[in-house]
């Protein structure tokens, strides 16, 4: 029986360690042992003075330890909860006191890309891995930034420079988050045969290493996602939340998994929890958007403008944007967002993707853009599965499925071009055909309902059509 995904959450989920953040007890020996001779020089300063002046010393030295952890550890605890520039100023008092410390400059790096600074965030990292090259943290997140601006050659130069780096520095969590971007990134620019090789590798870590933390089971999980093990990765999702219940990165990377399996209402739990921890989080609340856009109406609108706000440089919002635009047929404002999101990435496939379904809605010429998509990403399917989707929502079916074959020649895995395939060739009668290509689409994802959906109403088509015919 075909079933969609259906998995539970664990609510019970146990929480991190909590240190205790009470003052630390001060043990200093006081007293003295050995009296001053009476003979001694009377300018010499006395063993009490001495003692006095050392107990001082180690007070202060106290003292500057406590309050240098506190800044640190207030940092940590603003950047959680979205306080970007509470977290910013805190990061960079400490940057003053010591130039050379990664953490700090990684963390200013990173409340820096999430409101969309990318040009100030190039520039302190590469101002930083001059002074201290072998900073694989902070080239990581120089990595996203030429990612996020486009610049994808470079990225995955950073990212293969971090991942060595930080696999030399034996810090796993980071390691993986790297070295995942590196899989993304080669992916994104049609290495496919590579960024898979990349993703198997996290499965073996995983049997290998049996990791615990949140960070490296969310990124495991990723991999899972793209490896299209979608059961397993939901599993590595719950485990990573287990671990922490307050690592946003898993509550979103489990929310998107739902939302894209159509498991609406666990989604946006997923996504309220992670809100709860960081309500400036301009990817959860596209995530919210996402997760409504089937639904439309006011909290998509709201969520949108929620992420763009925090972020108003946010190319998938500015696509998001663009393409509920497009499908109200409002040209001038899809136009508006899709330019305004070229500027921050020209090489966005998704973006390029809406420009040339912008132009097929209005009957102009699309191949110049679609050959552009394509020199960015040659296995983009999604850019004719693109065009399918406008091409059905203005009945213009054998368009439809014409675009929906050429998903498939470039991208034979993108079940959704299948699917779209499929429901184009039913809507012009060719029901085999079009069955074929549904099942295909179903065999490929069992979690796709549209897929599940149909099938069952064919059959149900085909019962009643075979009882009919007993009557007669």
């Amino acid at each position: 029986m075909r079933t969609a995904l259906q998995v539970k959450k664990n609510r019970q989920v146990r929480r991190g360690l909590v240190w205790d953040r009470r003052r630390p007890r001060l043990l200093l020996t006081t007293g003295v042992t050995k009296r001053q001779s009476a003979g001694g020089d009377a300018c010499a300063p006395s063993i009490v003075a001495i003692n006095s002046a050392a107990r001082l010393i180690c007070v202060i030295c106290v003292i500057c330890g406590c309050l240098f952890a506190q800044t640190q550890d207030d940092g940590f605890t603003e950047l959680k909860k979205g306080n970007y520039e509470n977290a910013i100023r805190l990061f960079t008092t400490r940057l003053n006191s010591t130039p050379n410390d990664v953490t700090a400059e990684k963390s200013i790096l990173s409340a820096l890309i999430e409101t969309g600074r990318y040009v100030d965030a190039e520039s302190s990292a590469k101002k930083f891995l001059l002074k201290v090259p072998e900073a694989g943290a902070v080239r990581h997140q120089l990595g996203l930034v030429f990612a996020l601006t486009g610049r994808y050659s470079e990225a995955i130069t950073e990212f293969e420079r971090a991942t060595a780096q930080l696999e030399k520095a034996n810090a796993p969590g980071n390691e993986l988050e790297s070295r995942l971007s590196l899989a993304e990134a080669m992916d994104l620019t049609g290495q496919n045969e590579h960024a898979k090789q990349i993703y198997e590798s996290f499965v073996k870590y995983y049997f290998d290493k049996e990791p615990q933390t949140a960070s490296e089971l969310t990124s495991i999980a990723r991999a899972l996602v793209h490896l299209e093990k979608f059961q397993d990765a939901n599993d590595m999702y719950r485990a990573a939340i287990e671990a922490d219940s307050e690592h946003v990165e898993a509550q979103l990377g489990a929310g998107e998994l739902f939302t894209e399996k159509y498991n609406y209402g666990d989604a946006a739990q997923f996504f309220n929890d992670a809100l709860q921890v960081n309500q400036n989080s301009a990817r959860a609340h596209l995530d919210v958007a996402l997760n409504k856009r089937l639904e439309g109406g006011e909290e998509l609108q709201s969520a949108i403008a929620r992420a763009l706000a925090i972020n108003p440089n946010f190319v998938d919002a500015l696509a998001l944007k663009a393409a509920l635009a497009l499908d109200a047929g409002e040209f001038d404002s899809a136009t508006a967002d899709i330019d305004k999101a070229l500027k921050v990435n020209p090489r966005s496939p998704e973006v390029h993707a809406l420009r040339a379904s912008m132009f097929y809605l209005q009957d102009r010429d699309i191949e110049a853009e679609v050959a552009a998509t394509l020199a960015i990403s040659p296995h983009y399917g999604e850019l004719f599965n693109t065009l399918s989707h406008y091409a059905t929502i203005t009945r213009r079916t054998e368009q439809a499925a014409q675009f929906a074959r050429r998903a498939i020649a470039i991208s034979p895995r993108l079940w959704d071009a299948h699917l779209s395939l499929g429901m184009a060739l039913l809507r012009l009668g060719q029901m085999e055909q079009g069955r074929t290509e549904v099942e295909t689409a179903f065999k490929g994802d069992a979690f796709n309902v549209w897929a599940k959906n149909t099938l069952d109403l064919l059959d149900t088509m085909q019962d009643f059509a075979e009882q009919n015919a007993d009557l007669l």
